[in-house]
C-alpha cells in the first residue's frame, strides 16, 4: 500500500491517524479495503475450511487488527509499537510481522527510537 503509485489514491486515507485508535483498523478506501481482504478471503476460498476454522480466521484477523491499532501491549501477543510508529513515520514497519521488517531492514528507524526511548527512561 506504500508504493508511490497505490498510497495516494489508496492507502493515505487511513494514515489520517497518526497515533491510531482500534477503529481506524477498517477506516481505508474502498479500493484499500478491498486490496486488504483478498489475501483474507482467499486463503478460504481455496481450501473450503469448516465453518468454525473460517470463524476463528476472520476472528483472528479482525482481532490482530484491532489490536495492532490499539496502542495496546497485550502479553502474549506481539507489540503494538511497531504499527504505532508506522502510523507516526509512515515510512518503516510495513509488514504485518516484526520478523519481515528485520529481514528487510525496513524497521532501522523503528529500532532506533525504541533505543532512544530506552534510553530517556534510564536517564
Amino acid at each position: 500500500m506504500h508504493h508511490p503509485k497505490l498510497y495516494a489514491r489508496v492507502h493515505k486515507k487511513h494514515h489520517e491517524w497518526p497515533a491510531p485508535i482500534a477503529i481506524t483498523f477498517v477506516y481505508s478506501t474502498r479500493m484499500e479495503f478491498i486490496l486488504n481482504m483478498i489475501p483474507v478471503v482467499l486463503g478460504p476460498m481455496l481450501t473450503n475450511p469448516h465453518l468454525f476454522t473460517l470463524w476463528a480466521w476472520y476472528a483472528f484477523v479482525h482481532l490482530r487488527g484491532l489490536k495492532n491499532h490499539s496502542g495496546y501491549d497485550i502479553p502474549g501477543l506481539t507489540s503494538s509499537e511497531e504499527h504505532n510508529y508506522h502510523h507516526m513515520m509512515s515510512n518503516a514497519c510495513f509488514s504485518r510481522s516484526p520478523v519481515l521488517d528485520w529481514l528487510h531492514g525496513t524497521d532501522k528507524g523503528f529500532r532506533a527510537y525504541m533505543a532512544r526511548k530506552e534510553l530517556e527512561k534510564k536517564g
